[in-house]
């Protein structure tokens, strides 16, 4: 049986564990992210991507947990969601070498 991996991290005193993304999963999530211009994903996929992927204090999310955690406590969760992306994705660019231009191998000598 293969475990994904995961990461403790601890925001304003409260304690959340990180599981990786199935790499479909994963794929599918950056492309909805990166086709929306690469910023800020809508608030009901960020919730999925918690719910799924994400414990507090060593219990699983629900829908309801997520709301009323979250309730007036935005900054921490963009917080956790900044640690997830880079968890799961790092320096993960999906428009890198995708430029096949050949403009810089013109240049003139």
């Amino acid at each position: 049986m293969d475990i994904l991996e995961s990461k403790e991290v601890t925001i304003n005193g409260n304690y959340y564990v990180i599981t990786a993304m199935e790499a479909v999963e994963g794929m599918d999530f950056i492309s909805k992210v990166f086709s929306g211009g690469g910023s800020v994903p809508p608030a009901k996929d960020i919730r999925q991507v918690i719910v799924k992927c994400v414990k507090l204090g060593g219990k699983p999310f629900t829908e309801k947990t997520y709301g009323t955690h979250f309730s007036r406590n935005y900054d921490e969760l963009m917080k956790l969601f900044e640690e997830f992306m880079a968890f799961n994705y790092g320096e993960f660019d999906p428009n890198d070498g995708s430029d096949t231009s050949e403009e810089d191998d013109t240049s003139d000598k």
